[in-house]
């Protein structure tokens, strides 16, 4: 099925097309068959985005999940929980360290060893840490010929408006196969992405970049490169969105795509035909995580109305994931 068929499915459909992309549970499987993800993010001021990425990944099934940060957030990330890897690769975010080399290489070691990257919450915009994301994406479009799943979010997006790293942050998107990269921008950030890029309107984000955005919102509007409408996901939410929900679905869209890898990997040349175009599965994920994300939101807004939490989205993705993925 190509991409633009998606439209002519309905929600029930698309979720069902979704479900395909997970990999069944069984005892012949051995630990990280069921997807891997690995977080990019943390700084001193921002801890706790990384950790609901991290932790919806992980609520919603995946096997192994890791947090690259840096190391003045490792001790505070850690502390959250014990079921997330953290790995405090990136150094100081004030400094560029003598050891920065011997990181670099740590976090190439572990990015070979998961199904998919999210890059962006909690990074925060220090000169060191923005230059060490070009640096690992640079790594990963070049080793894996531009074949591996990524989800743009937050302060990685800033790295396409700043014009001290726009052009290599664009040269680098383009370097991916179409549908390998994932940005997900809200109202305000397409703009600022649009006004950078030179384009009308967040319609051509997509096809400019060569990747798959969804557009958060009221509704989320899932772009993809050469698709001619965008897929509209008005399952119902709550009526307070929170800091932290975001980040929520980042970690559900790059589950979603670890476990599509994994389906691949365990699969291999009899996986579902949904596998076989990178925009069709990338829709796909961010359709399922956006629905996922949403139903949370509700069931967290019905407890708790005004006083609705980031964490209590985040902790009702388990209960979601458990009704609506493949048990």
């Amino acid at each position: 099925m190509t991409v633009n068929k998606l439209c002519r499915l309905t929600h029930t459909e698309l979720i069902r097309a979704a479900c395909t992309c997970i990999p069944p549970l069984s005892s012949n499987l051995h630990k990280g068959q069921s997807g891997r993800v690995c977080v990019i993010g943390g700084c001193p001021s921002y801890t706790g985005a990384p950790y609901f990425s991290a932790n919806a990944a992980a609520l919603m099934g995946c096997d192994m999940v890791h947090i690259i940060c840096d190391r003045s957030a490792a001790v505070p990330i850690k502390s959250y929980s014990p079921n997330i890897m953290v790995h405090p690769f990136l150094g100081d975010s004030t400094v560029i360290t003598e050891d920065s080399q011997v990181s670099l290489s740590e976090i190439k070691s572990l990015i070979d060893r998961v199904d998919t990257v999210a890059v962006g919450p909690g990074l925060g915009r220090a000169p060191a840490m923005l230059s060490a994301v070009l640096d690992i994406l640079g790594y990963i479009a070049e080793k894996y010929q531009g074949r591996f799943p990524v989800v743009l979010d937050a302060d990685a997006l800033h790295l396409i408006v700043n014009p001290e790293y726009s052009d290599r942050m664009v040269k680098l998107l383009r370097r991916f196969q179409s549908g390998s990269v994932i940005i997900t921008p809200n109202v305000v950030e397409a703009g600022r992405i649009c006004e950078a890029l030179g384009l009308s309107n967040p319609d051509l984000i997509a096809s400019h970049l060569q990747c798959v955005t969804i557009l958060k919102g009221q509704r989320d509007l899932i772009y993809a490169n050469e698709m001619t409408l965008p897929l509209c996901n008005e399952t119902v939410g709550s009526l307070k969105r929170v800091g932290g929900q975001g980040d929520t679905l980042t970690g559900c869209i790059a589950a979603m795509l670890a476990y599509a890898a994994a389906s691949r990997n365990i699969h291999h040349h009899s996986f579902h035909p949904f596998l076989t175009d990178p925009n069709t599965t990338a829709v796909l994920s961010c359709y399922m995580a956006s629905t996922v994300v949403r139903i949370a939101a509700q069931k967290a807004f019905s407890t708790h109305g005004r006083s609705m939490q980031a964490s209590d989205l985040n902790d009702c993705v388990a209960a979601v994931a458990r009704d609506i993925l493949p048990s």
